[in-house]
């Protein structure tokens, strides 16, 4: 009798393992930074589920430092919140400023 236990066991446990993997989920977040009202961070996890937080925009007629350095308080506590939730951090990628300034930047985060 404990022999079949310890065999069901065993199957239960490795069915198990084999069901939960693969099951990597992904949440993205895109920081948009405009020269206008209009920026935000939007965040979609791994359920489809969507979250908009609206930040400073940059300032039409060049850079403003102090609203810079706001949103990237902003951006840290966003994703200190999404790492409480369990996500890792595994990329980033920027589009700079340019003659509009602008700036947009992916984060993708993974939760295993």
């Amino acid at each position: 009798m404990n022999m079949k236990k310890s065999i069901i066991i065993s199957l239960l446990f490795c069915c198990v393992s084999i069901l939960s993997m693969g099951q990597t989920r992904y949440a993205t977040m895109r920081v948009m930074e405009l020269n206008k009202a209009n920026s935000q961070i939007t965040i979609v996890y791994e359920n489809q589920e969507t979250e908009t937080i609206e930040i400073n925009g940059i300032g039409a007629s060049g850079l403003n430092e102090d609203k810079l350095l706001e949103n990237q308080l902003t951006i840290t506590r966003t994703i200190n919140k999404i790492a409480a939730k369990g996500y890792k951090l595994v990329s980033e990628s920027t589009s700079s400023f340019g003659q509009s300034n602008y700036k947009y930047t992916n984060y993708t985060f993974i939760k295993e």
